[in-house]
């Protein structure tokens, strides 16, 4: 049985869905780590391009995992190991088919808010790969963007 701290996820994550949608972004829910995983797997292509923003996130739910499984051409940024590597990889990375990333934060009203060293994630956000797929946690909603920043 859910917990109520869970069903509060549950209604705040569906809550924002439409304020998402209305921003021109599809969402939808999954209530687990393991689901995220499975959906995200299911939303990929064997073979195709994929290159991620760091994300502690997608480390959590198994997601990076997959992506070094070997059915995808991942552009992993742990191959980076010199400033000439690194932003080559961002550079690749706009070419990607799929960029996965999370966000630091997103408002009830389907703000996205990022914080970003290098602004690779960022880019990507905005400019680049063909598809992007955020995988952003109930513990990322926030009421606004001041207590996004606070966040």
């Amino acid at each position: 049985m859910d917990s109520p701290q869970q069903k509060m996820a549950e209604l705040q994550c569906k809550a924002v869905i439409p304020q998402l949608t209305r921003r021109n972004m599809s969402a939808e829910y999954v209530p687990t780590a393991e689901a995220a995983l499975a959906r995200v797997q299911a939303l990929l292509v064997p073979g195709e391009t994929v290159a991620t923003g760091g994300s502690a996130t997608l480390d959590q739910c198994g997601i990076t995992a997959l992506l070094r499984s070997g059915a995808y051409r991942y552009l992993d940024r742990a191959g980076a190991d010199t400033p000439e590597k690194r932003r080559q990889l961002f550079l690749d990375s706009f070419a990607a088919d799929t960029y996965l990333c999370s966000c630091n934060a997103v408002t009830m009203e389907g703000e996205l808010f990022n914080v970003d060293g290098n602004s690779n994630r960022v880019a990507a956000l905005c400019y680049g790969p063909q598809r992007v797929i955020l995988i952003v946690g109930a513990n990322k909603l926030v009421r606004d963007i001041d207590a996004a920043v606070l966040r």
